[in-house]
């Protein structure tokens, strides 16, 4: 079964299982993402990709405005 069929066959049955089977399912997915965004973390780190802390002072400064 490749990857879209997979997708599928997950997104069409979900109404199928038990929510004990959904938990594990949601646990291991933000697992998943969140050891994901770590590796992406650490890679953006040793490749040098930071903000400092000025730029960063002035990003939220801009988000503050756009609310």
């Amino acid at each position: 079964m490749d990857l879209i069929d997979k997708k599928a066959f997950i997104q069409n049955n979900l109404d199928r299982v038990e929510e004990p089977v959904l938990d594990e399912i949601y646990q291991k997915m933000v697992f998943f993402i969140q050891d994901s965004l770590m590796d992406e973390s650490e890679d953006d780190i040793k490749k040098g990709n930071l903000t400092n802390h000025e730029t960063l002072k002035k990003e939220v400064k801009l988000w503050q405005y756009t609310k």
